[in-house]
């Protein structure tokens, strides 16, 4: 018994199955007809020509972009010139360097050295914020010399800049 209710039960889903299917192929024949497949297959053939020509159009324009920029010729002859200009004038390169960074060395120990010295000319508070009043006049009343103690953390901080 269980083998035929089994079977009958097969059949039923096998006959779902076949009446979705034609439901389905009915679909597929009126999306055809709208599509067009022969159409639709000749204008991909178009679009992948056009991008195959596309390709090699860009290949080709960044070949020659390639070729005008990567002249190796061009650059070894600038550089060339460059220097022969340089020994005419009689400029040498590598001691413009050097004197340019010695002076910007110097440049910079001068502004740090201003700094202290009007550090040290005017009040500081503790929280850093400087005072526009000289050293012992705040706002008109007479306040103690901040001393060695604050010009001596200034020296111990920028000593410590100088040499990290």
């Amino acid at each position: 018994m269980r083998g035929i209710a089994t079977h009958t039960q097969a059949i039923s889903a096998h006959s779902s199955v076949a009446v979705g299917m034609k439901g389905a192929n009915k679909a597929m024949s009126a999306v055809n007809k709208q599509m067009e497949p022969a159409k639709q297959a000749k204008m991909i053939q178009e679009f992948q020509k056009q991008s195959a020509q596309m390709n090699m159009t860009t290949e080709m324009m960044s070949d020659t972009i390639d070729d005008a920029l990567d002249n190796d010729e061009a650059e070894d002859e600038t550089e060339e010139l460059t220097s022969q200009v340089l020994d005419e004038i009689g400029v040498d390169i590598a001691s413009q360097v050097f004197f340019f960074f010695f002076f910007l060395n110097l440049y910079f120990d001068a502004v740090i050295s201003f700094h202290v010295l009007y550090l040290s000319r005017y009040s500081i508070s503790d929280s850093w914020q400087l005072s526009a009043a000289p050293r012992g006049k705040i706002a008109g009343k007479m306040t103690e010399d901040v001393g060695s103690s604050g010009t001596d953390e200034l020296e111990k901080r920028l000593a410590a800049l100088r040499n990290p």
